[in-house]
């Protein structure tokens, strides 16, 4: 009785413990951990397929005046960067303790992805066409085909992701009245 604490009154815990607001639990238990997973490893995947077939060809042929001028400028490299930003993203959300936070900057960085997705998609469209034109080297015309495929399946990943993140913030906060509070470290 006498180190009891007063009836109705509760204690703070002792250590690095604290109570995490409704939302955030709602997000834990919502995010689909094993989806984005898969979604990054593909994007993974695609994203470096894409810098490997932007080597290639730049190994090819650097000629402005076969491709035009959008066949070396390296894109497929740089906006490979971009990508695989947004992939690590994705994938540290299931090792971090605040879920909606590095959601929302994954968020943010897969929608910088697909803006560098569509610049690749239309300089790998444009070299294509003009080396279609002038009927030249034919193998870097396949390398390019092959980038711009890889191109779309990583712009459309990224649309993914980007769905499943407005599907969470839509059903996240219908779960915070089933979800009860509790302490989390």
């Amino acid at each position: 009785m006498l180190g009891a604490a007063p009836y109705g009154q509760r204690r703070r815990p002792i250590g690095p413990y604290r109570t995490k607001s409704p939302l955030d639990i709602a997000w834990r238990v919502t995010w689909p951990y094993f989806i984005t997973t898969i979604l990054a490893t593909m994007m993974i995947l695609c994203t470096l397929l894409i810098g490997a077939l932007e080597i290639a060809s730049l190994s090819k042929s650097t000629s402005t005046a076969l491709y035009g001028n959008t066949s070396s400028t390296g894109a497929g490299i740089w906006c490979s960067l971009f990508f695989s930003i947004a992939c690590i993203l994705i994938l540290l959300i299931n090792y971090m303790p605040h879920v909606r936070l590095w959601a929302t900057i994954a968020f943010i960085a897969s929608i910088i992805a697909v803006c560098f997705a569509i610049i690749l998609i239309g300089l790998d469209s444009k070299a294509i066409q003009d080396g279609r034109a002038y009927n030249s080297l034919p193998v870097k015309t396949q390398i390019l085909c092959a980038q711009l495929a890889f191109a779309i399946v990583e712009l459309l990943l990224c649309f993914v992701y980007i769905g499943i993140y407005i599907m969470v913030v839509i059903l996240a906060p219908s779960r915070i009245r089933r979800t009860p509070r509790v302490l989390i470290r």
